[in-house]
């Protein structure tokens, strides 16, 4: 509120239709603040492609190659069974598809 310029300037800039988003003397000004929330909703959390990628292949290996359970591995990764399972599914396509061999 003071780094806005005090309730006087924030109630004019209600009426004016102008909202702030966060504190300027910790964030910055309302454009920074609005292009870093633009920025993270591109990529929402747990939506990381990369991230995807590597836990299916690791899924794979230890369900498939090694002879995990799915439920094992899934508590040590934090998830679901189910999820290990469609992880497996695409791990396999992608190390088909990027023809990684693992002995």
């Amino acid at each position: 509120m003071r780094s806005a310029g005090g309730w006087g300037v924030l109630k004019h800039a209600r009426r004016m239709k102008a909202h702030l988003k966060g504190d300027e003397r910790i964030l910055g000004d309302s454009d920074f603040v609005m292009q870093v929330l633009e920025s993270a909703q591109e990529h929402p959390p747990g939506k990381h492609p990369h991230r995807v990628k590597a836990r299916s292949v690791a899924a794979y290996l230890a369900v498939r190659r090694m002879g995990m359970d799915g439920t094992t591995v899934g508590k040590r990764m934090g998830v679901g069974q189910s999820t290990i399972s469609r992880a497996v599914t695409r791990g396999e396509k992608l190390m088909a598809e990027l023809e990684i061999s693992f002995p």
